[in-house]
């Protein structure tokens, strides 16, 4: 009897290993996404572009310790690893792999997760492995890409950068503080640093000198919002600042005050750029994920996910009364639609766009991020647009008055997530997740909207024009967040079209990286380019080993 009863018990206990082992390592195992987003490339694809990052896609939030360059990697001819970087977006979503070097042409290359990657909740993922074979391209390097970097400080959490009309450069953090670097002649680094002003505890994302600012007159442009604070604490202030001036020798401006974001600054007012026609454009970031489910706890607004555009330079905005309060609820129903309204909305549908630059050739581009959130996020829906959950590709925008780039917002009558899906065939910049039949908002306009993926650009933030003279001159330089973590460059033709893209180089050839590349800037007389490397994001946004770097080509 005695024996019949332990058998009895080993049996339950084999039971309970086996569900156990079932639930962990079975259909309760967390996986790639295989989707029409993921992986990308597709699986198996046979046309790969050399330099292609390889993005996938989780079910659930991954352990960013976990991931490395022996969990996830990409296996060559000859079985050796790839030599790579590894990292994933600040959602843990999405995990990017970007060779160091151009991959060889017509090659067969193997991409595989092991088990060794593990969630969030310490359960290991289920091995993935998908073969592709690359196209004939070849990439040729051209002359002037290659660079030498000298790190000019240890400065956490930066946001955003610029060099002044004293020759000096700037530097804006998510702390409120803007410090200034002395730099010489050449564009160098003298070291003298001063802090000369903070807006604690407001988290500044826009900054731009203004048009009129002299170096005995220092005049910045600001955008910031606060955190825990409601979800209308948006402002675009004027700072002077005298030359040479040390923390509080300083005034505001409050010229607008009422922009919408979501508690926690996801996303927020974002980049100002002055416009040939003078007038301040300011990129808008959007309230919801896709549109619909409000995830951060706040829906949609009119003037959320937008470009907006305000004559604040014009002695006669809003008759001299400031600020202009735009919030669009209660008690203040601002109608930015409104014919007379100082503040409008000039296009609309840019997810999270965090820089606007107009180019000399007179257009406004901006590089918008994507949703990387896997699960229950959704676009809005009516009785013909169902809702539905994609990842689209992240875009560069040539940003144009009256048009629609694809964020749908309920607010404004824009429910339909980039073109729809209109026919059974590949349609320009469809999404497949919704049923054949789905048309585009009429003002989605694809030609204006170039695919930033291959390139990397995953949470492409921080632009700027190369204005100087050189290889690079006209150029976009771009920083790629959290997909390429480097400075990507876009070479435009005469009607403002992306006609080569390639990335910024260290001495060696390869691509320079950075830990989270925010912004980027370029001395207008030398040619040295400046970046602003945000450092490893701690929430809410902190920056651990954030740094700003020179880049002086070399030789």
């Amino acid at each position: 009897m005695e024996v019949r009863i332990s058998q009895y018990f080993s049996t339950l206990m084999m039971i309970a290993l086996l569900f156990t082992s079932a639930n962990v390592f079975g259909q309760d195992q967390p996986y790639i996404e295989e989707s029409a987003w993921s992986p990308s490339p597709q699986a198996g694809a046979t046309d790969v572009n050399p330099v292609t990052p390889f993005r996938v896609h989780f079910s659930t939030p991954i352990d960013p310790a976990s991931l490395t360059a022996e969990t996830y990697l990409l296996i060559g001819p000859e079985g050796h690893p790839v030599e790579a970087t590894v990292n994933t977006d600040l959602t843990g979503g999405v995990a990017t792999l970007t060779p160091r070097r151009p991959l060889e042409p017509n090659t067969e290359y193997r991409l595989n997760v092991t088990s060794g990657l593990m969630s969030e909740d310490g359960v290991p993922f289920q091995t993935y492995e998908t073969v592709y074979r690359t196209g004939d391209q070849r990439v040729e390097e051209l002359e002037g890409f290659r660079f030498h970097g000298q790190k000019i400080a240890e400065h956490e959490s930066n946001s955003s950068l610029g060099v002044g009309p004293d020759g000096h450069l700037y530097v804006s953090d998510t702390k409120g503080t803007i410090t200034r670097y002395d730099l010489d002649d050449r564009g160098l680094p003298t070291g003298e640093v001063n802090k000369v002003l903070t807006l604690n505890p407001a988290q500044i994302v826009g900054f731009i000198f203004d048009p009129n600012s002299t170096a005995e007159n220092i005049k910045i442009w600001v955008s910031y919002a606060y955190y825990y604070m409601g979800n209308y604490t948006g402002t675009i202030s004027r700072l002077h600042l005298p030359p040479k001036n040390i923390e509080g020798d300083f005034w505001e401006e409050k010229f607008i005050i009422g922009l919408p974001h979501d508690e926690l600054l996801h996303h927020q007012p974002n980049g100002l750029a002055f416009g040939p026609d003078n007038k301040l454009y300011q990129a808008v970031g959007g309230l919801a994920t896709l549109g619909g489910s409000p995830n951060w706890r706040v829906e949609e607004t009119p003037m959320s996910a937008s470009v907006i555009v305000a004559d604040v330079l014009n002695p006669d905005f809003n008759d001299g009364e400031l600020p202009v309060n735009v919030r669009t609820a209660w008690p203040m129903s601002y109608d930015p639609f409104r014919e007379d309204a100082p503040v409008r909305i000039y296009a609309t549908g840019l997810r999270n766009a965090y820089d606007l630059v107009w180019h000399t050739n007179g257009h406004l581009y901006s590089a918008i991020n994507q949703n990387s959130i896997p699960q229950d996020v959704y676009t809005p829906e009516t009785d013909e647009v169902p809702a539905i959950t994609a990842m689209p590709h992240e875009q560069l925008a040539r940003v144009e008055e009256g048009k629609y780039y694809g964020h749908p917002n309920p607010t404004r009558g824009e429910y339909v997530l980039n073109g729809g899906n209109p026919t059974d065939g590949t349609d320009p910049w469809e999404v497949p997740e919704y049923p054949v039949g789905v048309q585009p908002e009429p003002h989605f306009d694809p030609s204006l909207i170039h695919d930033i993926r291959p390139s990397g650009g995953n949470s492409a933030n921080g632009m700027a024009e190369f204005v100087a003279d050189g290889s690079l001159q006209g150029r976009l330089l771009i920083t790629y967040f959290s997909g390429g973590k480097t400075v990507y460059t876009f070479a435009l033709d005469e009607n403002g079209d992306v006609v080569d893209e390639r990335p910024i180089l260290d001495e060696e050839g390869n691509p320079y990286l950075f830990i989270s590349p925010i912004d980027v800037a370029v001395h207008p007389k030398t040619g040295l380019i400046y970046v602003a490397d945000f450092g490893h994001w701690v929430r809410p946004a902190i920056g651990e080993d954030g740094s700003i770097w020179v880049l002086e080509p070399a030789g």
